[in-house]
């Protein structure tokens, strides 16, 4: 499973490249979730324009701790559930990155 660092004094905008296909033209919601086990977070994409995805996390040094947390990307169309991808995310303040780029 890939990781990622996420700043949490700061805004992360990820952007991931998405193709769907079907047999007829559909809309596709698609969404971020952030988790442990004491809570989950939903963030709802931008919207989907066929090739990629966008994200925006605002700070959330204000709601999550730093620390380890499970993301996943899902998608819904009509009602078709999809869960493309799965990652891992480290959860730091900015200046502990920082810090650990500069060692």
């Amino acid at each position: 499973m890939s990781s990622i660092d996420l700043l949490l004094d700061e805004e992360n905008e990820l952007t991931f490249a998405l193709k769907i296909e079907g047999t007829r033209p559909a809309t596709a919601q698609c969404r971020l979730v952030l988790e442990n086990k004491d809570m989950s977070l939903i963030f709802n994409s931008d919207t989907y324009n066929g090739e990629e995805v966008s994200i925006v996390l605002p700070p959330l040094n204000h709601v999550l701790k730093e620390g380890q947390y499970n993301m996943s990307l899902e998608v819904i169309v009509e009602d078709k559930f999809f869960k493309p991808l799965e990652l891992k995310s480290k959860v730091v303040k900015e200046e502990l990155l920082k810090k650990k780029s500069l060692d």
